[in-house]
Order: structure tokens, then sequence, then C-alpha cells
């Protein structure tokens, strides 16, 4: 399935991009408003770096809205875990007192 995505998504954007700055090749200038700091760089650069700042961003955000995620599943586990160690235990324990029931009825004489 990755590899069908791949191919399918990934290959044209990669050409896409490619293309594109191939054509835009003519430099601009940046400036960074509140600072007087400027830059000149082409336009793919700019677009190219722009996107993939994006990307990243995207993907630390994402990351961060799964771990909250892993978090919750890991608090239920545990949860989980200490929910089965209690039934195990009273399972035991009720086992235990059905034996010792047992145990006095055949005490008792019969009549």
């Amino acid at each position: 399935m990755r590899k069908a995505l791949f191919w399918i998504v990934g290959v044209p954007l990669a050409l896409m991009c490619a293309i594109f700055a191939a054509n835009n090749l003519d430099r601009i200038t940046v400036s960074f408003f509140p600072f007087q700091a400027e830059a000149s760089m082409p336009v793919y650069v700019l677009f190219l770096g722009s996107m993939g700042i994006g990307l990243l961003c995207g993907a630390l955000l994402m990351w961060l809205s799964v771990l909250t995620l892993r978090m919750r599943v890991y608090t239920r586990d545990m949860e989980i875990r200490t929910l089965k160690r209690t039934l195990d235990r009273s399972s035991v324990e009720q086992q235990m007192l059905l034996e010792k029931a047992a145990d006095q009825t055949r005490a008792l004489p019969s009549s």
C-alpha cells in the first residue's frame, strides 16, 4: 500500500517540484519585516523552503497530538492491567471460599 501511495503521490509531487525549480531560477530579495535583514535567493528556494518548514511544523503538531493519545492509551492499559490483577485475585479468593464452604458442608453430620 505504501509503495502504491509513493508512486501515485510522491513521484508526481517530486516531478512537479523539480519542474518548478527548473523554471523559477530568478532571484528575489526577501526582507524580514521587524528586522533589517534581507536575503537574496532564487524563487524555488523560497517556495520549497517554505513548503519544507510547513511540512516539519505539521509533522511536529501531528506527533504532539499522537503523543497525547499514546499517553491516554498507556494510562488506560495500566488501569486495565490493575483491574485484571484485582479480578484474578478476587476469583482466587472466591474459589478458596467456595472450597472452604464445600469442606464445611461435608463436615456436617448427615441426617
